[in-house]
């Protein structure tokens, strides 16, 4: 599922800084998630999202949100 793979990254950062929804005894982590995948690859795995791309996404967060002039970022500038 491609650009899913990286709301796991996001996930697993939230489960351990403890964040969530407490249910019980146990947190759980509620991401909604919605993916435009754009991303040029070639025939290998190598530049498909993982959950590395979402763990880094969380630690790079921000209340600020540029917008791009390439991809997907160029159709939402317009």
């Amino acid at each position: 599922m491609f650009g899913f793979r990286a709301v796991e990254g996001v996930v697993e950062r939230l489960r351990v800084d403890g964040k969530g929804y407490r249910v019980g005894g146990v947190t759980v982590p509620i991401v909604p998630a919605a993916v435009i995948f754009d991303s040029k690859g070639d025939e290998t795995d190598k530049h498909l999202p993982d959950h590395s791309w979402g763990y880094l996404a969380y630690e790079r967060r921000s209340t600020k949100l540029p917008v791009g002039g390439v991809w997907v970022g160029r159709g939402d500038s317009q």
